[in-house]
């Protein structure tokens, strides 16, 4: 099988991550499935599994996504020439947008449901930040 340029891989990558999120806009992330993500994305299990091992994977790459681009607002130049007050409203602006899109809202919903449903979540009484959604933010800090 040839390679795939790099361009080409992360433009399936990126594919593949637009369908999760329009999936997981009508069907939540708890419910969603791999062949869910290939149908809306057109592309094949085998493309999906090349990217990411595991919905698990996915999860994490879409939070990873989530929060990088509100850094890419942060450091654009046309934020950067803002003065400090103006900055911090376009990135605050920005991350407001995003909790305003339903598939994010989702997301956030189904990371908190499943957190506080995992042994050593929020209904166990964990607030050493061990559950799954402290998890995905260690991860995304290391930039995974």
């Amino acid at each position: 099988m040839p390679k795939l340029l790099e361009s080409t891989r992360e433009q399936r990558r990126l594919q593949l991550l637009e369908a999760a999120w329009r999936c997981i806009a009508k069907q939540g992330f708890r419910d969603l499935t791999v062949d869910d993500v290939c149908a809306d994305a057109g592309l094949s299990k085998g493309a999906f599994y090349s990217h990411f091992v595991s919905k698990e994977a996915l999860f994490m790459g879409l939070i990873a996504e989530d929060a990088t681009a509100v850094g890419r607002v942060a450091e654009d130049p046309a934020t950067r020439r803002l003065s400090p007050v103006q900055s911090l409203r376009k990135v605050t602006e920005s991350m407001l947008m995003q909790g305003a899109d339903p598939a994010r809202v989702q997301l956030r919903a189904d990371v908190w449901g499943r957190d506080a449903d995992m042994p050593g979540g929020a209904r166990s009484g964990d607030r050493g930040g061990r559950g799954a959604a402290a998890c995905a933010l260690r991860v995304d800090r290391r930039g995974v």
